[in-house]
């Protein structure tokens, strides 16, 4: 008995061969295009084996990541990491302090400077002062970073959501219809590239990632006048916006579907107000220039209270109090504005490639499989391999009988 034949736009359940090897479920089709045609052993798949020896189109259960680790590992490559780190931005004022502390111990050491040793009950008052300063920076900062992520992760809810409204449930019932769907979900990727510039401060259109993207639109056609726009992205949600009023005026949508576009777009332009509220807002410099003064004056007094009680070894406990606290307070003001281009800003790069990436999805497969060509699911109760021989074994009994 030969296997149906498995078409590329419909799930066809396979018949199974009466010798011990049988081809893969069709719904493995995609996994064969990539690996090749596969054929599974029943007794070999049903005893355990090594992962190592199983074949990658073998189970859709088995198609697992293992790439997949965390990025913060300890080891050597971190502990001496410089490129994504404070030190070069740390590493001049340490030594300076590095330097002030060995000149102050000399003189105690060797010159007999003894009036330059003070007590150091200072250091106890000033280092709980200098602690809850730091922690405030800091906490702030990242308080800041992570609202800038969760927000790029709201905008990429309302991208999908929009465009997956569009593309379901408006109708195309012209050549001209599906044309502007391909040019709305282009505005909708231009608009985050547009927010990467603008948080950027690179103001215009002229990159390689967005002028395409708008370039259907008649202020942007080559040869036609550009004016100059102070926000992009607001602008490129007016004409989202447009397109959303014209497909309801023309009774292409329903009225809980416009609604819900509406608010995706609401939602984005909640995203970007967002966004420049973080950007616009810094920490207050006062604080800032009193925290940094107040850390120097700290550190600059630490040898004189230590030097009676630790003698030369002031000297490396000043370099490793200010490698420490200058370090925290350079991580604040490094994560303070995550939309830059330094290592330890966010990804908006990928992010906005991501996107691309999946509304280029919708755009390959703009109508999705109607459930009148579904076929018989298997059993969630059971391996998939098993219940997929038992609907086949219940499809040919059935055919035999007939």
């Amino acid at each position: 008995m030969s296997a149906s034949t498995v078409k590329s736009s419909e799930i066809v359940l396979l018949e199974v061969p009466s010798t011990s090897t049988t081809t893969l479920h069709p719904r493995q089709s995609s996994i064969s295009k990539h690996y090749g045609e596969s054929t599974v052993n029943q007794k070999e798949l049903s005893s355990p084996r090594a992962s190592t020896d199983l074949e990658r189109g073998e189970s859709v259960l088995r198609e697992t990541s293992t790439h997949i680790s965390n990025t913060q590992q300890y080891g050597h490559k971190e502990l001496f990491a410089i490129k994504a780190s404070v030190v070069p931005k740390i590493l001049f004022p340490t030594l300076i302090l590095g330097a002030w502390a060995s000149w102050w111990s000399a003189a105690y050491m060797v010159l007999g400077w003894k009036s330059v040793g003070v007590q150091n009950q200072l250091i106890g008052i000033i280092s709980v002062v200098m602690g809850l300063l730091l922690v405030f920076r800091t906490n702030t900062a990242y308080d800041r970073f992570w609202e800038a992520r969760r927000l790029w992760g709201t905008l990429f809810s309302h991208t999908r959501n929009l465009t997956r409204l569009i593309w379901v449930h408006c109708a195309a019932s012209e050549e001209k219809d599906l044309i502007n769907k391909f040019s709305v979900t282009n505005l909708i990727l231009a608009f985050a590239v547009a927010v990467k510039h603008h948080l950027r401060e690179e103001s215009g259109y002229k990159y390689d990632d967005l002028h395409n993207l708008l370039i259907h639109l008649p202020d942007y056609r080559p040869g036609a006048f550009h004016p100059k726009v102070a926000n992009l992205p607001l602008l490129i949600t007016h004409h989202i916006a447009s397109y959303t009023t014209f497909v309801r005026k023309n009774d292409k949508v329903d009225i809980p579907s416009f609604a819900a576009m509406v608010a995706s777009v609401s939602g984005m332009v909640d995203c970007l107000s967002n966004f420049e509220r973080i950007r616009n807002c810094p920490i207050p410099l006062a604080y800032s220039i009193h925290l940094k003064q107040t850390l120097f004056v700290y550190l600059l007094s630490l040898p004189f209270q230590l030097v009676i009680s630790m003698g030369w070894a002031t000297i490396p406990l000043v370099f490793i109090a200010s490698f420490t606290l200058l370090g925290i307070e350079a991580i604040g003001g490094e994560i303070e504005n995550p939309f830059g281009y330094d290592p330890n800003d966010l990804r908006v790069d990928e992010f906005c490639n991501e996107i691309r990436t999946e509304l280029a999805l919708f755009k390959d497969h703009p109508i999705g499989v109607s459930p009148t060509q579904w076929e018989t699911p298997v059993d969630i109760t059971a391996p998939e391999y098993s219940t997929f021989i038992k609907i086949n074994q219940f499809r040919t009994g059935s055919r035999k009988a007939e």
